[in-house]
């Protein structure tokens, strides 16, 4: 649970809202409550000081450390009044509302199609089949980074060594049963009821530091895990040094509804954001189930291969690959000897929003397979609303 100046006023304090809105401003409120001469509050090194949020699970606290003035990024909690929907359409705007002539200016420009699972495919905009610039960051990338089965060995032969190993299994696997991140309400309960009657158990094994060394590692790794990334798309597709310019598809945004589970990929374009680079989003609709090649509608499919694990060859020679998409129109199957041409998704994504950025880039309309639905007339091709200068007819 996060901790700040309005939890602590109103729920710890109980002070009235027009206090706790004159508190916000004081400058002093946290050293009125809180002894800044001990650890882990005092100044830390290089003159970090205490942010103004804590974080707790019950057994320990993690305390956000700062450099004073320095800057906080995207991430920071936005100001009294403004909604999340009109920041994020100021930070992140759909790539048809910029101006042309200051997308032109841009020589490298990225792709980006947000899968599931944390799995993201880039592409240059000047990848071709001969000269492929094209880069996957995988969940399993991302759990080298974060040190996931190191800090998952960790926690096991610690509980391994414990007397009640039995009752700590059993406890946590009634709470593996529940949801803690539920937006339901009875769901949200039952984990609250069932976590009340195991913690007798768990909770003089979750006491030990040793978990909060397991979590400051954790979050240690988060930050060199979007570090590495921000390297990684700087060294595979930046031909000057320079951050290039970000394309992404918006995963549906538009279907975000309260007390609903947040759209993937929101915390990547914040992530992004704050690495330096211009995020930009495109319109996703049917960029994955058309054709670049003959604009054609796509299926489905899979096919056997080859298993790519040579220790499981002796038990399954041949395993199916999924995530395919054929094309069976006769200008494919013409290219590919009469076969039918299989796409893989995710370049089958990044190849019509290349085609969309140079449909708008040229001063066309965007391209009639990939044209959103919409029952607003008052809406251009791209998705955005006509009438913003930048459209040409």
């Amino acid at each position: 649970m996060q901790f700040d100046i309005e939890i602590v006023a109103s729920h710890i304090l109980g002070l009235p809202n027009k206090q706790i809105r004159l508190e916000y401003k004081n400058p002093d409120f946290w050293k009125q409550h809180f002894n800044f001469n001990r650890r882990p509050l005092w100044r830390g090194p290089g003159g970090r000081e205490f942010d103004g949020t804590f974080w707790t699970d019950g057994y320990g606290v993690s305390i956000l450390m700062r450099t004073p003035g320095g800057p906080k990024g995207a991430g920071q909690k936005r100001k009294r009044g403004q909604k999340r929907k009109s920041r994020d359409a100021e930070l992140f705007p759909y790539f048809h509302t910029i101006n042309r002539q200051e997308l032109q200016q841009y020589h490298d420009i990225v792709f980006i199609d947000p899968n599931l699972r944390d799995t993201l495919y880039f592409m240059h905009i000047n990848s071709s089949r001969n000269n492929r610039q094209i880069l996957r960051y995988t969940s399993m990338s991302r759990r080298r980074h974060l040190g996931t089965n190191i800090a998952r060995d960790r926690r096991e032969r610690f509980i391994k060594h414990r007397n009640n190993v039995d009752e700590i299994r059993a406890a946590e696997q009634r709470l593996t049963q529940t949801n803690a991140h539920s937006t339901s309400t009875t769901d949200f309960d039952r984990y609250v009821s069932i976590r009340g009657e195991v913690v007798n158990v768990l909770g003089p094994l979750y006491e030990n530091p040793i978990f909060r060394k397991i979590r400051w590692r954790t979050s240690i790794g988060k930050q060199r895990d979007f570090s590495l990334l921000g390297n990684l798309i700087r060294r595979k597709f930046s031909s000057n040094s320079s951050n290039p310019l970000i394309v992404m598809g918006d995963k549906s945004t538009q279907t975000i509804a309260r007390f609903h589970a947040p759209t993937q990929g929101i915390r990547l374009r914040y992530q992004l954001h704050r690495l330096g680079f211009r995020v930009l989003l495109l319109d996703e609709y049917r960029t994955s189930s058309s054709c670049p090649d003959c604009q054609g509608n796509t299926t489905r499919t899979n096919i056997k291969h080859v298993n790519p694990r040579p220790w499981q060859r002796q038990l399954r020679a041949k395993t199916f690959i999924h995530g395919l998409l054929e094309c069976q129109s006769m200008q494919c199957k013409s290219e590919c000897d009469g076969h039918s041409k299989k796409w893989n998704r995710d370049v089958l994504a990044v190849c019509n929003f290349r085609r969309i950025w140079h449909a708008y880039i040229q001063g066309r309309q965007r391209l009639d397979d990939l044209i959103p639905r919409s029952g607003n007339r008052d809406r251009d091709s791209y998705g955005g609303v006509v009438g913003n200068g930048n459209l040409q007819q």
